[in-house]
């Protein structure tokens, strides 16, 4: 592989994400993935060899090391006041010295990247107001496969045709560990989901 990219600084990029410890998910074209078993281990990029760099990637975030997850959202007032019950200010997130964040363009949307406690993986869970999705908490699926977030790369966010960067005020090869509060909110709503089930 190892293609030359266009712009040449991607090749940079896609490197450092190696070294930082992501596992990398190749996406031809919009949001995500369509090649099948994207979302299996086998298939996911981990070495400096293995990458094209033509190719958009998505962070595979149960499979990176450290495991990472996001906070995806996609409403950012009612999120906020949403998650403000529980104590959490977005605002106070973003403030952080240390904050990872992904901007695709999208007004109202943000998306915040975190690591997990050593070897934790959690399920996915979207939090939904009158049937339209507020905020989403990613990680993998409920049988232990990843999901995937696009990161800035070759990969263009197909409403806003706007490539996706980097925001915060850190940066992605040390990313913040999730918030405590926040870790115990899904938690809770996992455990939720469990008891109702």
């Amino acid at each position: 592989m190892n293609t030359l990219p266009n712009p040449p600084f991607l090749a940079t990029m896609y490197e450092a994400y190696i070294r930082a410890g992501f596992a990398l998910v190749p996406i031809e074209r919009g949001k995500g993935p369509t090649d099948r078993g994207w979302n299996e281990k086998v298939n996911c990029i981990t070495k400096i060899d293995q990458l094209d760099y033509t190719k958009g990637y998505g962070l595979a975030h149960a499979y990176s090391s450290p495991i990472t997850c996001s906070l995806d959202i996609d409403s950012w007032a009612e999120s906020l006041t949403e998650l403000a019950t529980y104590g959490i200010d977005l605002n106070e997130l973003v403030r952080q010295p240390d904050s990872v964040m992904i901007d695709s363009g999208n007004p109202g949307h943000a998306k915040f990247i975190f690591t997990l406690p050593s070897g934790m993986s959690l399920p996915s869970k979207k939090i939904t107001r009158n049937g339209v999705t507020i905020y989403e908490l990613r990680c993998a699926t409920v049988s232990g496969k990843t999901v995937q977030d696009v990161l800035p790369s070759a990969a263009l966010h197909p409403k806003t045709g706007s490539p996706y960067r980097w925001a915060g005020n850190g940066h992605f090869s040390k990313l913040p560990a999730i918030p405590f509060g926040l870790l115990l909110l899904w938690q809770s709503l996992l455990a939720d989901d469990a008891e109702r089930t």
